[in-house]
């Protein structure tokens, strides 16, 4: 037997049903976690020699971001949101302005919570990194799925 014959790893992978579309979504989202989490360290551990005041954070936190949203829409288009129709939903410019937009509101709640958690409240970055994504990986599966790929 297959890989791809297998029913869990059909239904996880290859399934256009929530189930599977849940899945590669947490896939891509913890792939891409680990793109903007390595940038934001990068940055803020090589451009600011680990200084945690408001402007290393801000930049550190906006660099990481960026580069983990390139990759998320990539992998979306690709990789989660299966069906043609939704893969053709995903390519246009009004989806490509919705999907910023929606990623500009994600980055924006990003840099709130990195900045009281860090900045003010002295968290560790990773830390409060996680509890960021978490909040905005929400925000992010159901803005897409309602405003993109439908």
């Amino acid at each position: 037997m297959t890989l791809k014959e297998n029913k869990l790893i059909k239904k996880l992978f290859f399934d256009k049903g929530i189930i599977g579309e849940l899945f590669r979504f947490g896939l891509v989202g913890g792939t891409c976690f680990l793109i903007d989490t390595g940038i934001l360290n990068a940055v803020l551990w090589l451009v600011f020699r680990g200084e945690k005041e408001a402007l290393p954070i801000a930049v550190a936190t906006a660099a990481g971001f960026i580069c983990g949203v390139t990759a998320n829409y990539i992998l979306s288009i690709l990789f989660v949101f299966s069906s043609d129709d939704q893969k053709k939903n995903g390519k246009g410019k009004k989806a490509m302005t919705v999907f910023l937009t929606g990623s500009v509101i994600g980055l924006l709640v990003t840099w709130g919570i990195m900045h009281v958690g860090v900045v003010v409240l002295e968290f560790n970055e990773n830390l409060i990194k996680v509890i960021a994504t978490a909040i905005v990986m929400v925000w992010n599966y159901v803005s897409r799925k309602i405003f993109i790929f439908k």
